[in-house]
């Protein structure tokens, strides 16, 4: 008999964006009445957080009303203004930063980049 679900091991490192999740997409009802199965890379769950990851590096594809982001100490990021007037090249220094705001805050972030277009 399978295992279920509910009664595998929780997960607790940090997935690869290769790795793959199983997604029950609850308003497809062609396969069950409950919801079809599929899988969901991890990386195009990413797509569609804010963030992508390109070579290790999460890049975050501003809307402009970005807050809490799941970003963990250690974790390398690329940040872009709405207007495209600010590139930032930073590493995490703290969980779950507020962007842009604590991009400023040195506690939080070491910046090895901080632009502004030069026209």
């Amino acid at each position: 008999m399978a295992e279920r679900l509910t009664d595998k091991t929780p997960f607790t490192s940090k997935p690869d964006a290769l790795d793959v999740l199983h997604m029950v997409d609850i308003s497809d009802t062609t396969s069950n009445p409950a919801g079809t199965s599929f899988k969901l890379p991890v990386e195009q769950l990413m797509k569609f957080a804010g963030f992508m990851l390109i070579n290790g590096a999460r890049v975050l594809k501003s809307t402009g009303n970005e807050s809490l982001v799941n970003i963990q100490a250690g974790d390398f990021g690329i940040y872009v203004s709405p207007g495209i007037d600010r590139l930032v090249i930073f590493t995490a220094k703290v969980n779950n930063i507020v962007i842009p705001t604590d991009l400023d805050d040195s506690g939080k972030v070491a910046k090895w980049v901080d632009e502004t277009p030069k026209l």
